[in-house]
């Protein structure tokens, strides 16, 4: 009896690093090649060490007299829980040792390239590869900032925290910086940092304001000057659908009446259909 309950928790503490492993992998950030590799050679060893121990729990409970039916039924669908844990564990392994292996040769290949580039007697500093948009504290720019940001960096989790803050600082300019200046470019720092901007710009009822602003900011338009109506149809069009994703209902609105009446009395509707008509 005592023996049986060994194995079974033998089996318990196999499956509980299995389960350790898989969400280590799946929610660690800057994770090397080698901690992958370790945990994938991790997993094999605890594949072979489930089945000698599920082999000799079976054995137990068959000498302890159990009916043989009951116990390949119950121990084959321990056999099948571990199994899917298993598998699942090792496919994102694999797939983290891919993407990890793929980042550092395409490190080394822009070294490579850089070396062969520079000339002689250079010193060679590294720049950051990811280009990214700036943002400068204008509201309506926000939305289109952070939801690259967090594309290309914040979910990133090849990059640390600490390289996540430098492109965060080689991206934000003025205002923006400013809200971030007193911070050291530390690990704890970033998330701090990335909160900070959040709570400052992501005021929905601000950014719907900039856009409305905007959208009014448009340049005189006389009827000789074909570009600069075309470059007023597209800031109409650029704001309005900024507007529309942020949930405002811009095809009820008759923008027409939110314009200056002065300014619009300048625009040649045959000149718009012309613009209009070149464009498609």
């Amino acid at each position: 009896m005592a023996e049986l309950k060994k194995a079974k928790l033998t089996r318990a503490r196999v499956k509980g690093q299995v389960t350790r492993i898989f969400n280590y992998i799946s929610t660690e950030q800057g994770i090397t090649y080698q901690q992958v590799e370790t945990r994938c050679h991790k997993l094999e060893e605890l594949w072979a060490a489930f089945n000698e121990n599920q082999l000799q729990l079976e054995e137990l409970r068959i000498k302890e007299e159990e009916q043989l039916e009951d116990v390949v039924k119950e121990e084959e669908g321990e056999r099948i829980v571990f199994e899917t844990m298993y598998y699942e564990a090792t496919d994102k392994v694999r797939s983290v040792m891919a993407e990890t292996q793929q980042a550092a040769n395409l490190v080394v290949m822009q070294e490579q390239q850089t070396n062969r580039e520079q000339p002689p007697g250079t010193i060679n500093v590294k720049l950051p590869t990811l280009t990214l948009p700036a943002f400068d504290g204008e509201y309506e720019k926000w939305m289109s900032f952070k939801d690259a940001f967090t594309s290309l960096i914040h979910d990133n989790r090849k990059l640390t925290a600490v390289q996540k803050f430098q492109y965060l600082r080689s991206t934000v300019k003025g205002e923006a910086l400013q809200v971030i200046s007193g911070l050291n470019t530390t690990s704890e720092n970033y998330v701090i940092a990335w909160d900070h901007l959040k709570g400052h710009y992501e005021n929905k009822k601000l950014i719907i304001n900039s856009h409305l602003t905007r959208l009014l900011e448009f340049p005189q338009i006389t009827k000789d000057k074909h570009k600069t109506l075309k470059q007023f149809i597209v800031h109409i069009s650029t704001h309005l659908k900024a507007l529309e994703v942020l949930g405002q209902p811009v095809n009820q609105w008759d923008v027409l009446e939110k314009m200056r009446v002065s300014e619009l009395l300048l625009v040649d509707n045959s000149l718009i259909e012309s613009v209009a008509n070149r464009s498609v």
